[in-house]
């Protein structure tokens, strides 16, 4: 594993969450993420005084981006392909299921018709 690169993030030391960047200045459990120092330097002189006012409550935080063990395209796809499958298996089921109660339902109202109409005519 090697260090591919440093990202950043602004946090709120007083309620742990994260700076969502652009001019609104609002914070969130995940927030914005910065891929270069300079881009959280811009934000910051764009939004000076609101920084500047509560500078004992903000921090830069830094994230290491690891690079892991690569993992081939193909095997997620093929992943989401088995459970696409088997979803829409489940869904085939369950619908074949609510047809099959539906036509006893009929079948039922069928027989006590024909059983009335076979009462009326005496057989």
């Amino acid at each position: 594993m090697k260090v591919d690169k440093k990202v950043y993030k602004i946090r709120q030391k007083s309620t742990g969450r994260y700076a969502d960047g652009g001019l609104a200045n609002g914070w969130s459990a995940k927030g914005k993420l910065w891929s270069a120092l300079s881009h959280v330097v811009n934000h910051l002189n764009r939004s000076v005084d609101y920084y500047r006012s509560r500078e004992d409550d903000v921090e830069l935080v830094e994230f290491l981006v690891i690079e892991n063990q690569p993992t081939p395209l193909r095997l997620i796809m093929d992943d989401a392909d088995n459970r696409k499958v088997k979803r829409d298996a489940a869904y085939n089921r369950r619908a074949a299921e609510s047809r099959l109660v539906r036509a006893n339902a009929e079948k039922a109202r069928l027989e006590k018709e024909l059983a009335r109409l076979n009462k009326e005519l005496g057989k």
